[in-house]
Order: C-alpha cells, then sequence, then structure tokens
C-alpha cells in the first residue's frame, strides 16, 4: 500500500500512518472480496466494520511498474439506476453463503448450499447451477434443487450444455444475464421445455473479468415471475457466489495435486520390474507437467565426466529428435556452472538475451522447439547434485512466478528418489553388461595376439565398472621380490608408469593375509609412506586407491589396481 487518503482512513479506522493491506483486511468482510480486486476483478461489493461500500479498481502503469487504484462509495439503502433491489437482503446472502460453504466441501455441494440459500428469498420451485468445463467444451450441471423432472430429461442428454445450447448456453455464450416470464419463450429458447410446467425463468453468467465460471438458473411454475429487481439482486452477490465456487474448485484441485504427489510414489517401483526405463522417465514427466500446469518437462543427468547436462529420452512435450540436441554443456566459470553447482534454482521469462541460454548457445534451438520460458532446479540427494529437473511454456502463455517455483520444490524430494532408482537401476544394467564382458573377455584372452592388449582392455573395462580414474595391473616378480606395473596403465601416460613397482616387504600384510586393501587418503597413509610410494602417488595425482590380490589356482600372482 503506497497511499491512502484520510477519508478512508476514516472509514478503516486506522491512524495517519500507512497500514499493510493485511491491516486493512481484518477490517473487511467478506475479504475475498477485497483481495479479488488485486487479482483482476474491477469491481466489488464488501462491508468496512458496519459499512458496505461498493469498490472499483483501476490499473495504473507508472516508472515503477503498474499500481492499482481502488475507490470506495459507501452505499447508503437501495441501489438505483433504473433497478431496485433490497441491499441488506443482497448483503444478508453473501453473509449467509459465506457462513455455509467452507473449504471441505465438493463443487456439487457448495452448487446445492448456493441454490437453497437463494430460493428462501427467490420465487422459485426449481434451481441450476452448471460449471463450465474447457476440457469437454460444455457446462456440467453441478447443483440442482427442487422438481426432478427436468434434471432426468437432461440426464437422459448426458447432463450438460454445449456453449450456446438453450438458455444456459446462450447465457454464457453471450455473457449476458436472461429474463424468460412465457412458457413459449422457454420453449423457443430450448425445445426440451416444451414437456416441462415451467413458466419463468431468471438465469446469470458466473464469471470474472477473464473466465468463465458457469451459469446460475431459476425456475418456476407461474408466468411473470421474475422482474428486473431479482436480476439486480443477483448480479449484485454474484461475484461472491463466483468467489465461493471458485475456493470450492481449487481444494478439489488441490487435493487432486496432493494425491498426484503421493501417486508419484508409485513410480518409483516400475524401474525393478521394467527393462525399459524410458517409460519410467516418460510416466514421471508427464506427471510433472500435470501437476505444475507446463507443456514440458525433461530429466537432465550428468555425463560420466561431468562435463555436460545430457537429457533423459523422452522429455515430455518435446521430439526426441529435437530433445537429443539439447546437451548443455558445463564450462568452469561459465553461468550455467553456477546454476549448477551453486543455485537453489533458475527460471527465466525471456529466452531472448538471458546470458545462461547464449552461454548455452540454445536460444535458436529453443525456439525452433517453440520454448518461450523455462525453470530448472537440481535434484540433490545426501547433499550431492545428481541432475536437474526443466520445466518449460506455462500453460496459458503465463510467466513463471515465484510460486511455480515453490510448487516445483515441493515435488522434488519424491522427483529425486525416482530418478535415483532409475540411475541405480541404469547402473545395476552396466555392472552387469561389464562383468557380462569381463567373462567373454576372459574367454577371448587366447585370441589376444599380444599381452598389452589384454592390459588395456582389462584395465579400461575395469576403471569403466568401478568409476574410476586410473586402473592397471602389478604382476608379481619374483626375482626381484617386487610388483611391477604392466603397461599400459588406464589413465596414466606410459612413461610415467614404466618404472612404478612396489617391494613386496613393504606390503606383506596385505600380500600375505588380505583379499584387498584401500586408502582414502594416500598422501598420509602409514602403508603408502612405508612403501616409499607418497612422491610417485602425488606425481600420479592419485588421493584414493584400492587394491585387490589377484589369485591363480590360489596363489599370488600380482595386484590390479585403481
Amino acid at each position: 500500500l503506497v497511499h491512502i487518503n484520510h477519508r478512508a482512513q476514516q472509514l478503516f479506522g486506522t491512524d495517519d500512518v500507512i497500514p499493510s493491506l493485511e491491516h486493512l483486511a481484518r477490517h473487511v468482510h467478506p475479504v475475498e472480496n477485497f483481495f479479488a480486486l488485486l487479482n483482476q476483478t474491477t469491481e466489488s461489493t464488501f462491508q468496512i466494520h458496519d459499512r458496505w461500500v461498493s469498490a472499483t479498481a483501476n490499473t495504473i502503469p507508472t516508472l515503477n511498474g503498474q499500481q492499482i487504484a481502488i475507490t470506495l462509495q459507501e452505499i447508503h439503502g437501495n441501489n438505483t439506476e433504473n433497478t431496485q433491489y433490497d441491499l441488506s437482503l443482497a448483503m444478508t446472502l453473501v453473509q449467509q453463503v459465506g457462513d455455509l460453504t467452507h473449504t471441505s466441501m465438493t463443487i456439487e455441494q457448495t452448487s446445492n448450499v448456493i441454490i437453497e440459500t437463494l430460493m428462501r428469498h427467490l420465487p422459485a420451485v426449481v434451481g441450476e447451477l452448471c460449471i463450465w468445463n474447457a476440457q469437454l467444451d460444455a457446462l456440467i450441471q453441478r447443483g440442482w434443487v427442487g422438481d426432478a423432472s427436468y434434471l432426468i430429461a437432461m440426464a437422459e442428454r448426458g447432463g450438460q450444455y454445449t456453449m450456446g445450447e438453450g438458455i444456459v448456453g446462450w447465457v454464457a455464450q453471450q455473457r449476458q444475464p436472461l429474463i424468460l416470464n412465457q412458457h413459449n419463450e422457454l420453449a423457443e429458447m430450448h425445445p426440451i421445455m416444451q414437456k416441462m410446467d415451467y413458466h419463468s425463468t431468471i438465469t446469470i453468467p458466473l464469471h470474472t473479468s477473464t473466465q468463465l465460471l458457469g451459469t446460475l438458473s431459476f425456475y418456476h411454475t407461474e408466468s411473470n415471475s421474475y422482474q428486473s429487481e431479482h436480476l439486480a439482486l443477483l448480479q449484485a452477490i454474484s461475484h461472491s457466489l463466483t468467489t465461493a465456487l471458485q475456493k470450492a474448485q481449487h481444494n478439489i484441485r488441490q487435493e487432486e495435486r496432493i494425491r498426484e504427489i503421493a501417486s508419484l510414489h508409485d513410480i518409483v517401483e516400475k524401474p525393478r520390474s521394467s527393462d525399459d526405463t524410458r517409460l519410467i522417465i516418460d510416466l514421471l514427466t508427464q506427471r510433472i507437467t500435470r501437476l505444475l500446469n507446463v507443456d514440458l518437462c525433461g530429466i537432465f543427468m550428468p555425463n560420466d565426466n561431468r562435463t555436460a547436462m545430457v537429457p533423459e529420452i523422452p522429455c515430455y512435450g518435446l521430439p526426441d529428435s529435437i530433445a537429443r540436441l539439447l546437451i548443455l554443456p558445463l564450462v568452469d566459470g561459465s553461468p550455467q556452472n553456477d546454476v549448477w553447482e551453486v543455485q537453489p534454482y533458475w527460471f527465466t521469462n525471456k529466452i531472448d538475451g538471458d546470458p545462461v541460454l547464449e552461454s548455452l548457445g540454445v536460444v535458436s534451438l529453443l525456439k525452433i522447439a517453440g520454448i518461450h520460458n523455462i525453470a530448472l532446479m537440481p535434484m540433490i540427494l545426501g547433499g550431492e547434485r545428481i541432475g536437474f529437473v526443466a520445466i518449460g511454456n506455462k500453460k496459458g502463455d503465463y510467466n513463471f512466478t515465484p510460486h511455480d517455483i515453490q510448487n516445483l520444490q515441493i515435488l522434488m524430494a519424491q522427483v529425486t528418489i525416482v530418478v535415483e532408482n532409475v540411475r541405480l537401476y541404469q547402473r545395476e544394467n552396466q555392472i552387469n553388461k561389464e562383468l557380462i564382458g569381463l567373462r567373454e573377455m576372459t574367454q577371448s584372452i587366447g585370441l589376444i595376439n599380444h599381452e598389452t592388449e589384454f592390459f588395456a582392455e582389462i584395465s579400461e573395462r575395469v576403471a569403466r565398472l568401478m568409476q574410476s580414474e586410473v586402473c592397471g595391473i602389478l604382476l608379481m616378480d619374483d626375482s626381484r621380490q617386487r610388483l611391477v606395473a604392466q603397461i599400459p596403465f588406464y589413465g596414466i601416460n606410459d612413461d610415467k608408469v614404466a618404472n612404478y613397482s612396489i617391494d613386496i616387504a613393504s606390503v606383506y600384510d596385505i600380500w600375505s593375509s588380505s583379499n584387498y586393501w584401500y586408502t582414502n587418503q594416500v598422501s598420509r597413509d602409514i602403508t603408502v609412506v612405508s612403501a616409499g610410494l607418497e612422491e610417485l602417488a602425488k606425481d600420479f595425482g592419485i588421493h584414493k586407491t584400492l587394491m585387490a590380490i589377484i589369485l591363480v589356482d590360489d596363489q599370488q600372482v600380482g595386484l590390479i589396481q585403481v
């Protein structure tokens, strides 16, 4: 709040200090009507202390961005403009609807409460409330109170109206209220009414400034039952009714969202029963897009040497041919490296000119794919960043906001578990393949012409299997009583390895009584120091090492080192 004039301060009962919006809201009822003025609604009515006011909101551009100017006008007596209605009744109805509806109600329950409340004060034998369903492109009956003959007739036709169909469809299409007071008028608008004993109807649209929510109708068996004052009353309270229904819809969406989040756990089990991780990634990204109301979602994982982030195929909403091109390089000191290593999240609503996207070199590709905004969030497990989730194209051409990031954060724990499970599953498959490869390699040793081919093959395979940067074999030279490195050593130049050997006496305890030995602190390990290998390890760049004894017919013939 940047300004409030003296008359408004008197109305709210505040002192000369500019109060906060929350402070003002504490004096307003229903408070949602007040806050609606800050969210695209242009007109509203509410009570400040014991006074009723009508409010109008106008958006004003300024040098500091857009501001909303709200003007308040105190309401005295009946509303005029050639139409009169009982103001106290209108406010009573708003109060009753607010008191009788609560967050645990379904749309049907809320609709019926609204109809029943209004029918106590309107001439009507039937009330009907329909909600617009954009997916079905139709208005669906969600509330009905009174005579069931028309309800049954409509149920036989599917219980819905297409846009423009009948009285309800016309009101929704035109966004205009309608009063019909003769049976033939009703039948002309909707032929099904010919068989009904309704002679009057009043129907109003329920909508915000940008969105149709539905319609509210009342019917009576007597002609000329509805006049302009009934219409004025319904229009006066329509915003409060719309707000109550929107709350019910929001609560239902939240419950569905909670169930969807919980259902992510179901995906966790799927990798263990399927060889195709593509299915799991597809299910996961599809579920994320539905929960976050976006068109695109992808999972990115670092490649083996962690120099780039690579997409897991498929990326939901993108053709595989496009997704495979989205390889994101990680360069030291680059903006994207800062996002990957440091930032808790990142998003942009402008593809052109964004420094991160320009550094990645993907601006043209994103434009080709029709992506106009994008957000990234890392998956963190045990303090380690194992990948990130990318979402794009928020539905409705809206921009990403911090609220969207909060929603994504809520999902990340379960998403990370699913992805880590997939990663472990892929790792397990890779190990199985490597072990099969080792077995095949053993079987084909007789076909190798040179022993260097064998050492090169086995050291590279074991290095991949152990996810190590260095691997090699040392064989026992009985004449020298030393373990001698066999060239090549995977990951180290041959000229450095040429003089690498270990005095057997310095590692006798390991050699005689252990199958393996390892240390994660080479520079300070007593075994390394006693063997005189600390300088060599430093030259090789070795910080951690593991050795395993090679046995042939229960005889130690050497060791393999990673």
